[in-house]
């Protein structure tokens, strides 16, 4: 059975020519994705990929509707693609409206990315009353031009004198805490499959209750092994390591064994006495 008879969408020339154009605005689509993706990027740093990706449809589309495919090398070999060019302006244009509706929020705050981003370069006469006044005394001071060239967006505006710049502090404060992407949380949880899965042989030892006392608590708590909050000291160790047992995979030993072989006799603590220091 040849490939034609198998798939018959092959032999297909209008399905070959859709495949094609899904091929290549999936491509570009792609790098967008791409470019969202990575740690310290601001809000306004992604919604300006997101703005210019919204420009290029703009430019398909118009390019599309003249039979020219420069931005679609694989549709530009089909036979058919000049003849379902005006199809294809429709599918660009329907997938602009909907990149501008799910936007339609960043719009309204884009003039306030542009300013926190590129504050040196905002005409003051535009920007908001507060931070007129602002924004000259930024752009007049020397000191503060090399500081944003040389410093981070978040660490510039840190620098900034409080008494100086109270508006244009707040108003970068607001912009910067936008949570742009959930590209962080995806990795953390991702590192946390990788390192619960079988590849990672050696399990880190769970936090142990003594190394969390400091130095003078522990010597308070202590005190030549008196009693800990109705428990003996010993006892909290067994049982830190029970819960090292269960981490590594060993047998636990009973409590009853160990204070046998210690030759102590073994307290049975109540429920209240499991608590150190009401903690």
């Amino acid at each position: 059975m040849g490939k034609s008879e198998e798939f018959p969408e092959l032999s297909d020339t209008n399905w070959l020519c859709d495949f094609a154009f899904a091929v290549d605005i999936f491509s570009h689509m792609n790098e967008l994705n791409v470019k969202l993706q990575g740690k310290d990027q601001f809000a306004h740093d992604m919604y300006t990929n997101v703005r210019a990706f919204k420009s290029k449809l703009v430019l398909f589309s118009r390019q599309m509707s003249n039979k020219s495919f420069a931005h679609f090398p694989t549709l530009a070999v089909q036979k058919e693609a000049a003849r379902n060019a005006k199809k294809y302006c429709k599918s660009l244009d329907d997938l602009h409206r909907e990149f501008c509706r799910r936007f339609c929020d960043f719009e309204k705050i884009d003039k306030s990315l542009q300013l926190v981003s590129c504050p040196l370069s905002q005409d003051p006469e535009s920007a908001p009353q507060e931070l007129q006044l602002e924004l000259i005394d930024l752009q007049s001071d020397s000191v503060s031009k090399e500081k944003f060239k040389s410093l981070k967006l978040n660490d510039f505006y840190a620098s900034l004198n409080e008494t100086a710049f109270p508006n244009l502090r707040r108003t970068a404060q607001k912009m910067l805490v936008l949570f742009g992407s959930t590209y962080v949380c995806e990795q953390t949880f991702s590192v946390m499959k990788i390192n619960k899965a079988h590849h990672r042989s050696n399990p880190p030892p769970p936090f142990r209750v003594s190394q969390s006392l400091s130095s003078d608590a522990r010597s308070c708590v202590r005190r030549g092994g008196v009693p800990l909050c109705g428990g003996r000291v010993d006892q909290v160790d067994q049982e830190e390591e029970e819960v090292m047992d269960r981490w590594t995979g060993r047998e636990a030993v009973r409590p009853e064994r160990i204070n046998e072989v210690r030759g102590e006799p073994h307290i049975r603590r109540r429920p209240s006495d499991r608590t150190i220091c009401g903690v």
